[in-house]
């Protein structure tokens, strides 16, 4: 997961604050990001690059997303 706090339209910006990277199989895990915007609005981002490609298959879930504002100066 990621945050662009510029809230910038592109996934590769240098700006985006990514969470931790985690590679999880047959299980739940929750990724979490912490960013401060600097602009009006954000742009969130999504990424999955599963590190073992040689599987059946590979399917992806996301579940449950919350964007929480703590505060606003606007």
């Amino acid at each position: 997961m990621g945050v662009d706090p510029y809230g910038g339209e592109s996934y590769t910006s240098a700006h985006i604050i990514w969470s931790d990277v985690h590679d999880p199989y047959d299980e739940w895990h929750r990724f979490e990001v912490t960013a401060t915007a600097v602009y009006t609005q954000v742009s969130v981002w999504a990424y999955a690059h599963p590190a073992v490609c040689t599987l059946g298959w590979n399917q992806m879930f996301w579940d449950d997303a919350d964007l929480e504002v703590i505060g606003s100066r606007y």
